[in-house]
């Protein structure tokens, strides 16, 4: 399932703020119906950066582990237009939690990519408890 990945996000940030973003992050992108997935299927990560110079001004988000569904096998495809979804659905959830409540004053740029993901041709394995 989805795994976003949240670069650029400066030490020092309000803990709530970063916790809202992270939940508006799992809701927005499950709320896509051509996903077929569920809340807690969505995974959302924020790295630590090892250089502070620049953190907040600039953020980098990834979404891997899109797993490519067939649609002859009546699961939904993940088309360019889902991944658009995805993408604008992630950027809202940017824009309402952090950028228009000035938890980030010096971003300037946000971007994000989401990768399709391939599970017969790039190699996977899952343990799951």
């Amino acid at each position: 399932m989805p795994h976003v990945i949240v670069h650029g996000i400066p030490p020092g940030i309000d803990p709530t703020a970063l916790e809202n973003l992270w939940n508006a992050i799992r809701t927005s992108v499950a709320a896509i119906g051509e996903l077929a997935i569920e809340k807690d299927q969505v995974t959302v990560w924020f790295p630590p950066d090892l250089l502070i110079t620049g953190l907040g001004e600039e953020l980098l988000i990834t979404v891997e582990g899109l797993h490519k569904k067939h649609p002859e096998e009546g699961k939904p495809g993940r088309t360019p237009a889902v991944q658009n979804m995805i993408a604008n659905a992630i950027l809202d959830s940017v824009q309402h939690t952090l950028l228009d409540h000035a938890h980030l004053p010096d971003c300037a740029k946000v971007e994000i990519y989401v990768k399709k993901f391939d599970t017969d041709k790039d190699g996977y394995a899952s343990w799951q408890k």
